[in-house]
């Protein structure tokens, strides 16, 4: 198995913690990287957001986005109004 440190696919300033032994009790990734310990682990709870599929991730960012201009918008022109 290519480890991820190896080829620079990792995040910068996160650790890659990887289980050889199966020694830990912490949650594991699936697949062909179940060696690797997930930290934060997800829980069981759907609605928890790292169980999140990538589409509800995205619709949650938007929504978030949207929310933060439209607050920003209208603080900046009650700032300017202020002003004059």
């Amino acid at each position: 198995m290519e480890s991820c440190m190896t080829n620079n696919q990792f995040v910068p300033g996160t650790l890659y913690l990887v289980d050889l032994e199966g020694t830990l009790r912490a949650k594991q990734a699936s697949g062909r990287q179940n060696d690797v310990v997930l930290i934060p682990a997800p829980s069981d709870d759907p609605d928890d957001p790292l169980n999140w599929s990538a589409k509800r991730k995205a619709l949650s960012t938007a929504s978030i986005s949207m929310c933060v201009r439209h607050l920003l918008r209208n603080w900046s022109t009650s700032v300017t109004n202020d002003l004059d």
